[in-house]
């Protein structure tokens, strides 16, 4: 259905009224149906997941699905006519596979290549975009991890991992007979155990109807000169070759060590020399025909995959200041330089000319829509606005401005556009993803594509924008999720989520499904949710100013302020929300993932709120036992040392014993449920990997003070939970949790009987620990435990 401009397509974020939900007919949102939301697929390449033809008749896009009975993340490709416009109709996708990625056109439309899972490997795959069938273009006979091809489709870059550094170390019989040397570190680097992935890099090119075998390239690093036999990266290399096939852009990260005085005394660089990090990433311009390495851009970062111009002259790149340039300097000024400063450049490949397109882009990580080949440049400038830039001699002038009309539009969604036509993903926190056509010559605007239009017979929990303040004086935005049969005048209990919310759909949104936060299942069973927003243009430099005082060690990200505003910022929400009538604040729980565990661990100890219960997932604990178990990482070493005020003995022992989990244990009163992940690595009791190890300091502790405390480990899954199966229960999991201890709520199922019945048994624990003294937290005797009063 098409529909004009003048109405707006989404949920208004406002409060229902009992009377307005009684005549529905729709069940709550279950854990399942999070798992099972369908949305685009998403690639840290950065290669867009939706992609319009160059002649325009034709849009392409990769959809991830995930399957539960089956646990494993399907992904469909779809090539659809532009013209086609249809809300409800289920289509069929032309591939299916359990890895795509990474589309790229051919000439003007007729083909596309596409990153393929094939027999436990991936290849290139052309795909005919008129009937959908596809052959092997490129099959390296190994696992290629990313690729970039020209336009005429005839040269291609890809790279394959480095196998030979991930091997487990072999000893000889000698070695295992007398003993061998366990060194302090690993030797041979700066970055050499740091955990960044090596890749090799090859071309292959296209002669007739074949492919030339393909053939290794060497980059020299544009520092030292050396060769570089593998490129080390954090995520990914960024591959990006010219249209012409004669150029290739690759980001890759340098030891600091090989870095001139002139970048090390940069302002930038001075800024960010104290955060553990052995390397910056470099971007860097390869001549696939002379070999010759520069540097087209100095910086220490470019956020985006870069756009070239058709005639292969120019590039544009989302990036930071250049060292040593005024920019970098008013970027200093206002604090924005070390992780918000993002700026839009035009560079000349052959000259290295840099011009500054504009100040500000909306998602560091977005390239530019579109280059036009009269030179213009479509770039997103806001969540909802497109603007167009023309160059004028040496600068660029702001022109002509489209706006998509949707409500509360994500700011990180995926767009493509030829200029008349663009189309993208929709959502927000109240809208699952779904795809939309907007024809700019007609002012029409239509839902392209439905991806998950179960969600149309689901209670979806509505949502308001609220604001506080710390005691500091630090104004907070956040978003407060709402039961849907809201009863005003009613306390209801609520759960924080540490993590902020970036704007897409709260049940999934794809790249964001952080494990244990549960909006809209917690929501619908009678809980309130709050997490916290960043409106357009904060940056944590303009709060670190407010950072609470009297801390040891260094202030700002990084240091126990940042922790401890973090705990101001929830204390005054409570309070906040409490004042208002609408929250129970006996009744509050708090989940906390990767660095935000960390807060929690020590809210848990310090917070004016007493939580009734809390998650911690996969955390960072910057416990004694981190600093001991990780030997090997001198960064995460030094920067423990200027948190604390000094490395863990003498003098400095104090800073640790104040603020370190490791010594406040006997301070937690609140139920807390751990969740590690292992990242493939199963446990074993013997000896069990170092992730989960490090976590068993404040498991052990809690468990020998007899504090209510489980924990489960994840033993397939990455950082972020991948697998169905897994996120289901990790989900499930979590909001019986809390609706166990807010609510008093037992699900009834044949597969939680035993759940109940431990968490009964911590129910008690619990009970006694609130009522014990704080001097004696450890019950059971030497003599109860089977020992000696004197052992």
């Amino acid at each position: 259905m098409i529909r004009s401009k003048s109405v707006k397509i989404g949920l208004a974020f406002v409060i229902a009224a009992p009377a307005l939900l009684s005549g529905q007919e729709k069940r709550p949102i279950t854990p399942a149906d999070c798992v099972n939301v369908r949305y685009l697929e998403f690639d840290n390449s950065l290669v867009p997941p939706i992609t319009l033809s160059p002649n325009g008749t034709r849009v392409a896009y990769l959809v991830k699905s995930p399957n539960l009975q089956t646990n494993v993340n399907e992904y469909d490709l779809y090539i659809k006519k532009v013209t086609t416009v249809n809300s409800s109709a289920v289509e069929k996708p032309l591939i299916v596979s359990s890895s795509l990625s990474m589309m790229h056109w051919i000439g003007d439309g007729e083909s596309l290549s596409v990153l393929y899972g094939k027999e436990g490997r991936r290849v290139i795959e052309i795909v005919n975009a008129i009937n959908g069938s596809h052959e092997t273009m490129v099959d390296a006979g190994t696992d290629i991890v990313e690729y970039t091809i020209d336009h005429n489709g005839s040269t291609v870059v890809f790279e394959t991992e480095d196998q030979s550094q991930l091997e487990a170390q072999v000893f000889t019989s000698e070695e295992m007979a007398e003993g061998y040397l366990i060194p302090f570190q690993q030797q041979g680097g700066e970055i050499e155990n740091e955990g960044f992935s090596r890749r090799r890099l090859f071309i292959t090119r296209r002669v007739g109807a074949r492919w030339t075998r393909p053939i290794p390239i060497t980059v020299r690093s544009p520092f030292s000169g050396q060769p570089l036999a593998d490129l080390r990266t954090q995520t990914s290399l960024r591959l990006s070759i010219s249209p012409d096939g004669k150029n290739l852009l690759l980001q890759y990260v340098e030891p600091k060590s090989q870095l001139p005085e002139s970048w090390k005394s940069s302002l930038s660089m001075r800024a960010v020399a104290g955060f553990p990090v052995p390397g910056i990433t470099v971007m860097v311009d390869y001549n696939l025909e002379s070999g010759t390495t520069v540097i087209p851009l100095k910086t220490e970062y470019v956020w985006s995959l870069p756009l070239w111009s058709a005639d292969s002259r120019w590039v544009a790149v989302v990036a930071q200041s250049p060292l040593g340039s005024e920019l970098e300097e008013r970027d200093f000024k206002t604090g924005d330089f070390v992780r918000s400063a993002a700026h839009l450049f035009s560079l000349e490949v052959a000259t290295g000319k840099v011009q500054q397109v504009a100040s500000h882009v909306t998602s560091n990580g977005q390239q530019p829509l579109l280059w036009k080949e009269n030179g213009d440049l479509l770039v997103r400038t806001s969540a909802e606005t497109l603007t167009v830039f023309s160059r004028r001699g040496d600068a660029w002038q702001m022109g002509k401005e489209f706006r998509i009309p949707l409500s509360n539009f994500y700011r990180f969604s995926s767009l493509t556009s030829n200029g008349q036509t663009i189309l993208g993903d929709y959502q927000n926190p109240a809208t699952p993803p779904e795809l939309f056509l907007e024809d700019t010559t007609t002012n029409t605007i239509g839902v392209f594509a439905k991806l998950n239009p179960e969600f149309d017979n689901l209670t979806i929990a509505p949502t308001k924008a609220v604001e506080w303040t710390t005691s500091t004086g630090v104004n907070i935005h956040g978003l407060l999720f709402y039961p849907p049969n809201f009863e005003t005048g009613r306390r209801y209990p609520m759960v924080i989520q540490t993590h902020p919310v970036a704007g897409g759909f709260a049940c999934d949104f794809g790249p964001g499904h952080y494990p244990s936060y549960a909006p809209q299942p917690l929501a619908d069973a009678g809980i309130m949710y709050l997490a916290r927003t960043y409106p357009e243009g904060w940056t944590a430099a303009q709060e670190e100013t407010r950072y609470p005082t009297g801390y040891p060690g260094v202030k700002g990200e990084g240091g126990l302020q940042e922790a401890a505003f973090n705990m101001d910022v929830w204390d005054s929400a409570v309070a906040s929300l409490s004042k208002q009538g609408i929250i129970d604040s006996s009744k509050v729980g708090v989940i906390g993932f990767s660095r935000k565990g960390w807060y929690v661990e020590f809210m848990l100890a310090r917070a004016g709120v007493h939580y009734r219960a809390a998650t911690a997932t996969d955390n960072i604990q910057y416990s004694m036992g981190e600093y001991w178990l990780y030997r090997a990482d001198a960064d995460l070493r030094r920067s423990m040392d200027a948190m604390y005020g000094g490395p863990p003995y003498g003098d400095n022992l104090k800073g640790w014993r104040d603020y370190s989990v490791s010594f406040n244990l006997d301070k937690f009163h609140t139920p807390l449920l751990m969740e590690e992940i292992g990242h493939g690595i199963k446990d074993n009791s013997a000896a069990p990997p170092s992730t989960l190890a490090a976590q068993y300091e404040v498991f052990t502790g809690l468990k020998r003070l007899e504090k209510p405390v489980e924990m489960y480990y994840y033993p397939l899954e990455e950082h972020q939970m991948d697998h169905p199966v897994a996120r289901l229960h990790d989900l499930q999991r979590n909001v019986d949790w809390y609706r166990f201890w807010l609510q008093g709520y037992e699900r009834t199922s044949p597969d939680s009987s035993d759940q109940y019945a431990r968490w009964h048994k911590l129910r008690a624990l619990d009970s006694a620990d609130r009522g014990r003294p704080i001097n004696s937290q450890i019950t059971t005797s030497p003599e109860k435990a089977g020992g000696s009063p004197n052992e």
